[in-house]
């Protein structure tokens, strides 16, 4: 496991945050979508990244507020860009003092190593 900068946070799971967690986010809704926290967490798990144990817990209430503060400056009509959401939310960890590691690639299934 290797602890990620920011740079290599937004890099590794930017686009699953788009793909998977934007698509949630509704361009007519008057209400921050709070919803999303609960995809972006299930994003980073699902792209091999790992929260420090025992901040799973507070993980929404960390990053809601990163939540409303892009839909209260996104202009209607739009979603937010998913590398400045991505960017934002690990600011927001790191603020807390959250660690974020990535583990090692994983291999797909049936193709293990050649003997």
């Amino acid at each position: 496991m290797k602890t990620v900068t920011r740079e290599g946070f937004v890099e590794h799971f930017s686009i699953t945050i788009h793909v998977c967690c934007l698509s949630l986010w509704s361009r007519r809704q008057k209400q921050p979508p709070l919803h999303v926290s609960r995809a972006i967490f299930d994003a980073i798990n699902m792209c091999n990244g790992e929260i420090a144990p025992g901040c799973s817990s507070v993980f929404a209430g960390i990053v809601h507020p990163v939540i409303v503060e892009l839909h209260r400056i996104t202009p209607k009509g739009n979603k937010p860009d998913a590398a400045d959401l991505t960017g934002r939310v690990y600011d927001a960890l790191d603020a807390a003092g959250v660690e974020v590691t990535i583990g090692p690639p994983l291999e797909a299934h049936g193709h293990g190593a050649p003997e």
